[in-house]
C-alpha cells in the first residue's frame, strides 16, 4: 500500500506564500475544486473525491488522529462516474459528512502525482 506524508501548516501571510510558490513554479496555479464525501468505515477511513461530473477518485485510508505530521497508508481507484458511486456508497454504508475544498497547485521541477 502506497504511503504519505501530511504536513499541514498556518500561514501568517498567505499572499506572500502564493507570490514565492508562484515564483519558485514560473507559472500561475492549477485551481483544483474537489468534493469529498465520507462514508461510514470501520477499519480506516473511505473517501469519494469528485473533481467534476466525470471524474472521481475512490479512496481508502489509514492514518492516526493525532497533532502534527501524519503518516498514511492509501488505495484509490478512479472513476468516470462518480456520482452514481457516491448515490451506491451512501446507500450501502452511509454517507457521513461532504467536505468541498478549493486548493492551488504549483509545480516545481518533477513533482510525482499525489493521492490525499
Amino acid at each position: 500500500m502506497p504511503t504519505n506524508i501530511e504536513i499541514k501548516a498556518r500561514l501568517r501571510d498567505p499572499e506572500r506564500a502564493k507570490s514565492i510558490a508562484q515564483r519558485l513554479s514560473g507559472a500561475g496555479p492549477k485551481e483544483i475544486r474537489q468534493l469529498d464525501t465520507f462514508f461510514q468505515c470501520s477499519f480506516g477511513r473511505l473517501k469519494l473525491r469528485e473533481f467534476s461530473a466525470g471524474a472521481g477518485e475512490l479512496i481508502f485510508y489509514r492514518r492516526e488522529d493525532v497533532a502534527g505530521t501524519k503518516r498514511s497508508d492509501y488505495a484509490f481507484v478512479s472513476t468516470d462516474k462518480p456520482e452514481a458511486l457516491a448515490a451506491l456508497l451512501a446507500d450501502a454504508l452511509g454517507a457521513k459528512e461532504k467536505v468541498l475544498k478549493k486548493r492551488w497547485l504549483y509545480l516545481v521541477g518533477q513533482t510525482p502525482g499525489s493521492c490525499g
